[in-house]
């Protein structure tokens, strides 16, 4: 078995090695000698012999087999969950945290309430509050086995072999990770954004991040979303009784709403402006807020911070994409959809068979993930998932006959974040599916369901995680700086307000009471030890 990485050494993943060394590695495990090894890749025995060397020196270990093992346990669907806290946590990996970082640290720099700022040596730390764990829940493990029968499941699409996705064993909520999903409360139209992390003692903590509802008499969260990589949330709170303001119901004349935004990860929230009922958040994007405003039918897509609007494509009936609006959607009837890029060019998606297919989400590296139906009369299908280049050309394709599925991020690792349909355990919900939240493994080709969240309703939406050690804000009452450096002398990043989630780096040490930490928008600085609760 391989050995444990001596002192000194870093965690090894597969990021340690060349996509070269990836390839020898999948052949050891097939048994391939050094000859069979050269043959299959087109190089020479010596390089071959070179390649197995190098791979053993990088993971300190001693005999091929051991190498191999070691390959057989890093494309275990548990160790890449485990590798992607290693990834995130690298230094150089959160790049990703802080596009738009400017504009919500502005947001984040405006106080809600009066508050008084503090640093490690101006106060004691409060009393630590224990938070009780939620009430178990029973997992779901296999998808209901009618939901597939008389289905006719797609051998090919697109040229590609379409891979059938089965349900695999459900997943508890793993330590160092913050997990946002919103629980949706239909028909009456209310929204509400939680998050769920696991506090060191081990203790799941699920909790909304949408406290600014409690300011107003009455009202609503009318629609809200999440972007910027989670460094910047928006809502729109209706101020009216529910359902007057949309989205499930029509508008009502006079109706009023007012954007809120968030940079700290739901911690402090403030007014921007009054919106017309009828106005919903699509997307939060590199550009900032979109806003789509429905008035007697007519739709007017703008951005909140200029306040000017976005013309779609003349052609057909035009939205944005799911989670980014640098795709326009084009409806050209009923049955199909046509996706445009904002620089004019068009996705060359397959059309054969006809499938509705939706855009879901876009990796960092422009990875395009779609789901859909096919729309063949009286023929049932399970639905599809397409992953596609920049340009609309298929990569891989999985099939579900669980029901719908969904993308809402590409965590790496051959790793998706989604939804799911399986089979509901709500006897009052009359048979009909819950849409879960679940890990996609594309490897194993398997739907994980993600366990313990709370299921007061049946749709369950992920919209974003944050892989890291958190780090909860608790001042009692006051603010927390974040500093440039380890000194209560340095200049204050920002300061976070009770409730606010910090992340513990590990590219530095604890120094004298400070710990290096990384704030909701990516920036990383230094926060006093005695008010973080682990």
């Amino acid at each position: 078995m391989p050995r444990s990485p001596g002192e000194g050494q870093h965690y090894r993943t597969r990021n340690d090695l060349t996509p070269r060394q990836q390839q020898v590695l999948a052949l050891l495990v097939k048994g391939h000698t050094n000859r069979q090894v050269a043959d299959e890749l087109g190089i020479s025995l010596d390089g071959a012999k070179w390649h197995v060397s190098e791979i053993l020196s990088t993971l300190a270990l001693d005999t091929r087999e051991e190498a191999a093992e070691w390959w057989r346990q890093q494309n275990g669907f548990r160790a890449r969950i485990r590798d992607l806290a290693h990834a995130f946590a690298a230094p150089g990996v959160l790049r990703w945290a802080t596009i738009g970082g400017g504009a919500a640290a502005g947001v984040a720099a405006v106080a809600v309430t009066a508050i008084v700022i503090l640093d490690r040596d101006d106060a004691a730390a409060p009393d630590q509050d224990a938070t009780p764990p939620p009430a178990e829940l029973t997992p779901v493990a296999t998808p209901d086995e009618g939901a597939g029968q008389g289905a006719e499941p797609l051998e090919e699409f697109a040229g590609l072999e379409v891979e059938p996705l089965s349900a695999g064993d459900p997943v508890d909520v793993p330590q160092d990770w913050v997990l946002y999903f919103n629980e949706s409360a239909r028909p009456h139209g209310s929204v509400n954004i939680h998050r769920a992390y696991r506090a060191a003692s081990g203790d799941l903590i699920t909790e909304s991040v949408l406290g600014f509802a409690d300011r107003y008499d009455q009202g609503y969260v009318a629609s809200a979303a999440i972007g910027q990589g989670g460094a910047l949330m928006a809502a729109v709170f209706c101020l009216e009784p529910r359902s007057q303001c949309g989205p499930f119901g029509e508008p009502q004349p006079g109706a009023e709403s007012i954007l809120l935004t968030s940079g700290d990860g739901g911690g402090s929230w403030t007014e921007q402006r009054e919106v017309q009922a009828g106005t919903y958040i699509h997307t939060v994007d590199e550009q900032g807020i979109l806003l789509v405003s429905h008035d007697e039918g007519d739709r007017t897509y703008w951005y909140a911070e200029t306040g000017e609007p976005v013309d779609p494509p003349a052609e057909g009936e035009a939205h944005p994409a799911s989670n980014t609006s640098a795709f326009w959607r084009i409806t050209h009837d009923t049955e199909t959809h046509q996706y445009v890029r904002t620089d004019g060019i068009a996705l060359d998606l397959p059309d054969e068979p006809a499938v509705r297919l939706a855009l879901l989400a876009r990796s960092d590296d422009g990875e395009l993930f779609f789901s859909g139906a096919p729309v063949e009369p009286d023929v049932h299908r399970p639905w599809l998932l397409v992953a596609t280049g920049q340009e609309g050309d298929a990569s891989a394709a999985y099939q579900w006959e669980g029901g719908r599925i969904s993308v809402a991020q590409d965590l790496g690792n051959g790793l998706l974040l989604g939804n799911a349909d399986f089979p509901s355990d709500d006897d009052e919900s009359a048979g009909q599916p819950a849409f879960l939240p679940v890990l996609i493994d594309r490897a194993a080709h398997t739907v994980h369901v993600i366990n313990e969240l709370p299921r007061e309703h049946t749709q369950i939406q992920p919209w974003h995680l944050t892989i890291g050690k958190p780090l909860r804000v608790q001042t009692g009452g006051s603010c927390l700086n974040v500093r440039e450096s380890p000194s209560s002398g340095a200049d204050s990043l920002d300061c976070f307000v009770d409730g606010v989630l910090l992340f513990e780096r590990d590219d530095d040490d604890p120094r004298n009471g400070w710990l290096p930490v990384r704030a909701p928008d990516g920036r990383g600085g230094w926060a006093a030890d005695e008010f973080l609760v682990r």
